[in-house]
């Protein structure tokens, strides 16, 4: 993914605000980053290999990651309900699960903190079926996974 951009104060639209968030987005590694003018931000460090064409090209990137999960609601149905249950856990972990038509149900654990956060015993024998680390995918918790998980740093 991309970095909030470094906004020099001369070039800040928003001084004190979101304009590091607000860089434009690079789409390739020419001087320009796919733009047909200098835009009114300056890009995010590292644009000339951060960008959009060099996520295409790695399939561990996380647009893939995005267009997987985006796959996957699109393809479940459970997602498609509004019979949400979230859980309580960790303070820092946000939990929630669907029914699934076959009587199961599907589970959504984020840490979006900068600490590992612990799952608790909830899941075991369960599938992990997309995870933004990779290995972990595919694999049933208390076989090849621990049954307690934590979900490291900033991550789902």
């Amino acid at each position: 993914g991309l970095v909030d951009a470094d906004v020099p104060p001369a070039r800040q639209v928003d001084p004190g605000g979101r304009d590091g968030c607000r860089a434009p987005i690079p789409w390739d590694d020419e001087p320009l980053h796919g733009w047909h003018a200098d835009p009114w931000l300056p890009f995010p460090p590292e644009s000339d290999v951060r960008n959009v064409a060099a996520m295409r090209a790695d399939a561990a990137s996380i647009l893939h990651w995005y267009r997987r999960l985006i796959a996957l609601r699109r393809a479940q149905p459970a997602f498609h309900s509004d019979a949400v249950t979230f859980l309580d856990g960790s303070p820092g972990l946000f939990a929630w699960t669907y029914p699934d038509t076959a009587g199961g149900e599907w589970s959504v654990y984020v840490n979006p903190t900068d600490q590992p956060q612990d799952a608790g015993g909830r899941l075991e024998g369960a599938t992990v079926v997309l995870a933004t680390d990779p290995s972990l995918e595919r694999h049933a918790l208390g076989t090849g996974l621990p049954a307690r998980v934590a979900l490291v740093a900033h991550r789902a």
